[in-house]
């Protein structure tokens, strides 16, 4: 009886289509409600110092996580960056995962380093075998306050970036720390400054890199596939610079392979 009464009027069983009051007393369309939100909340996360992740086109806004250096983006955007964005894996963007396994390909192929620095100590500066392990053994300090690296990555971002600006800062204090202490060291004490430098700059990276593949491992899958390529690059390092390591200083000298 209600429905019949209603008929007149357009009402009936007629589903109104509603109506959702914003701020500012602007409305919406239900059906545009959720792009409302979801646009605020970025906004809110942006302002935050948070970038939003949008799991699909249909699924909506899935979860947030910290900066951690690059801006995530949807997955059209993505396909329309080309063949390297393609190298991706389960989602990990072609950028975190090259630094990731870049990282972990320095720390396999250091034994190069490692040769040619007993040999430098040694022959360099004529000092006794307990001299050479003083210092070597002094260089791995940085590698003890590793959990340092973390806070100070975390609490201080460099450029607003609390992965990419670090990543980029031990990669050049790692570079400039091995290009002097092969063109310029002259003494035991320089060596071991320059040491201590490089040691600095792998440590952090391996801090930084090991934060963004933890963020990264959201499900088994992933953490499998991440820890698989990263040892797997840390073992081809490695097997490369002991391979060359020998015959490379031999033929060349230690300041070469610095």
């Amino acid at each position: 009886r209600g429905n019949r009464g209603n008929r007149g009027n357009g009402t009936g069983n007629r589903k109104r289509h509603p109506r959702v009051k914003a701020e500012e007393g602007q409305e919406y369309p239900e059906s545009q409600l959720n792009e409302e939100i979801d646009r605020r909340k970025q906004a809110e996360m942006r302002e935050n110092g948070m970038h939003q992740r949008l799991a699909s086109p249909d699924k909506g806004v899935a979860e947030s996580y910290p900066d951690n250096g690059y801006l995530e983006e949807s997955s059209d955007k993505r396909k329309k960056k080309g063949l390297l964005q393609g190298l991706g894996i389960h989602g990990i963007p072609a950028p975190d995962l090259l630094a990731i396994l870049s990282v972990y390909f320095v720390q396999g192929s250091l034994n190069l380093a490692r040769v040619a620095t007993t040999f430098f100590l040694k022959d360099e500066f004529h000092l006794e075998p307990a001299q050479v392990s003083l210092i070597e053994a002094s260089s791995y300090f940085p590698w003890m306050i590793k959990p340092l690296y973390g806070i100070l990555s975390d609490t201080f971002p460099i450029g607003g970036y609390k992965r990419r600006s670090y990543l980029s800062c031990c990669g050049l204090l790692g570079s400039i720390s091995w290009l002097y202490l092969g063109l310029y060291a002259n003494s035991p004490t320089m060596t071991l400054l320059m040491l201590v430098g490089s040691s600095v700059g792998t440590a952090c990276a391996d801090v930084v890199v090991d934060s963004i593949v933890v963020e990264r491992s959201r499900d088994q899958t992933t953490a499998g596939t991440l820890q698989s390529l990263c040892w797997g690059t840390y073992a081809f390092g490695g097997i490369l610079s002991s391979y060359f390591s020998g015959s490379l200083v031999e033929k060349f000298g230690p300041r070469w392979v610095f």
